[in-house]
């Protein structure tokens, strides 16, 4: 306990504002050499400032350098194929630069004012993700894979637009959910381990191969079994250089896609590692919550794998045995087992196992009755869920939907669409979880008359008609909605 001042010191702070930004670097690319292709890349990142002295026309200067770089090699020599690939990128490593604003000052949070040698556009449309400078509009709608057919629209709320919000996912929307389910029914490879396939990740930084601080490797090598059947083992050791957080895993990789007979197609995903992760990757992910469009929404990563076994398998199956019959079925099964002593799990909130099942059934078939186009349709639905945080309530429910479409021509451009869907929902958790639904069976009955014309050159799409909801709710008796509609839509045809 000094008093007497002697331990006092003076710190030097190299303090500065910044000045400029600079990368330099090189690639080179290998290509077919020996059967090997490779990449390799190296960038350094200078950062200048200079101190603010008014009285001083030579002002004292700072710089700080950072490197990223990155190098793989890979090559296919059928039935074998091999790849590797190692990277570094020190924490400072940056491509922004913050500007001054129309005062001279500069707002270090003022995102608005930073301006981007990298964008960040995860959903790779034609809008950058964020608002920066030179481009501050940004992309408010933004969801990596969900967009397939590119018309800039949730794959799973394909009805929704600026001028008729529609607030009900395609998956609960009656005649539509037959045809789409529910995305946590999705495949893939997460190979930063927070949860979701790495394919429909948002996030709010620039678009890096490898995000900063971190460097790593990952080695893979394996065999084709089949022309049309994968088997792939490898290995994937990532620490950060600063935060000193660590994402490794061993793991074993089975796909498979092949063709049965003309109309016919089995697929499948099988995924088992072991994991060590304490890395967060937080995402921002567009969700669409109850009575909403869709918005983005910040998800942080749960941090589920300190010690891990995780199983991911999913099977799908497609077959049009008589003309007009398609069958189409889907099964996803996936499972935590931690490795961890219970106590440590839950202070960190974790459970010891958990697990996702998720079944799909369907079966339509396509005739017609004279100038009577019918439908009509089965589709089961069983979803069991036990999360990995002890937070969150189990789930478990069933749906079977029965469906029938019909189509009549009226006149040459008109016709008259109805359709019949009964629905029997079973909620199987007892008591019901907080914020799940109670059982109930439903019936929706629609009716439409359309109507296309050309007009002034443009082609005139009329639909106008009514639908009536009812559902008889175990607990709280019956309810009944009615819907009218009438909706016009222009375009131009070449």
């Amino acid at each position: 306990n000094v008093k007497d001042g002697s331990n006092q010191r003076v710190l030097s702070v190299e303090y500065g504002l910044p000045t400029a930004n600079q990368i330099a670097g090189f690639t080179l690319e290998l290509t077919d050499l020996a059967g090997f292709t490779g990449y390799a890349e190296l960038n350094v990142n200078h950062r200048f400032r200079q101190y603010p002295n008014p009285r001083r026309r030579t002002h004292y200067t700072a710089s700080d350098e950072s490197q990223a770089w990155i190098l793989n090699l890979s090559r296919v020599s059928r039935p074998w194929f091999g790849y590797i690939e190692a990277y570094g990128v020190d924490a400072g490593y940056t491509t922004a630069f913050d500007v001054v604003d129309e005062t001279g000052n500069i707002d270090y949070a003022r995102t608005l004012q930073r301006y981007e040698f990298v964008d960040d556009n995860d959903d790779q449309d034609r809008r950058p993700d964020w608002r920066r400078k030179g481009w501050g509009f940004g992309d408010l709608e933004i969801f990596p894979g969900w967009d397939e057919n590119n018309d800039f629209v949730s794959d799973f709320n394909q009805n929704d637009n600026e001028v008729s919000p529609n607030r009900v996912p395609d998956y609960d929307e009656p005649f539509l959910r037959f045809h789409t389910d529910r995305p946590d029914l999705l495949y893939g490879v997460d190979m930063n381990h927070n949860g979701w396939v790495d394919r429909f990740e948002n996030d709010e930084v620039a678009d890096y191969p490898y995000r900063s601080d971190r460097k790593g490797y990952n080695v893979y090598g394996g065999l084709y079994l089949h022309p049309d059947v994968r088997l792939t083992i490898g290995r994937l050791d990532e620490r950060q250089l600063v935060a000193e957080g660590e994402n490794s895993a061993s793991y074993l990789l089975l796909t498979a896609d092949h063709q049965i007979g003309p109309s016919g197609r089995l697929r499948l995903f099988q995924d088992l590692r072991r994991v060590h992760d304490s890395i967060a990757d937080d995402l921002v992910q567009w969700l669409q919550l109850p009575n909403t469009r869709g918005d983005l929404v910040p998800v942080l990563d749960p941090l589920a794998a300190p010690d891990t076994w995780i199983n991911t398998t999913w099977i799908g199956w497609k077959v049009e045995p008589i003309p007009g019959l398609r069958l189409d079925n889907k099964a996803k099964w996936q499972f935590h087992h931690q490795l961890d002593e219970h106590r440590r799990l839950v202070l960190r909130g974790l459970r010891d196992q958990a697990s996702f099942l998720g079944l799909v059934n369907k079966a339509e078939y396509r005739m017609n009755l004279g100038s009577v186009s019918l439908i009509p349709a089965w589709k089961s639905e069983l979803l069991r869920r036990t999360p990995v945080l002890l937070r969150d309530a189990r789930q478990l429910e069933s749906a079977q939907l029965l469906m029938v479409l019909a189509r009549v021509p009226v006149m040459h451009r008109s016709f008259l669409e109805g359709g019949l869907e009964y629905e029997i929902f079973t909620q199987l958790r007892n008591p019901r979880p907080p914020g799940a639904e109670d059982s109930f069976r439903g019936t929706v009955a629609a009716l439409q008359l359309g109507n296309i014309s050309d007009y002034l050159g443009y082609r005139l799409t009329t639909l106008v008609g009514l639908q009536v909801t009812r559902r008889h709710f175990e607990i709280e008796g019956t309810q009944t909605n009615t819907r009218g509609f009438l909706t016009v839509y222009a375009g131009v045809e070449p």
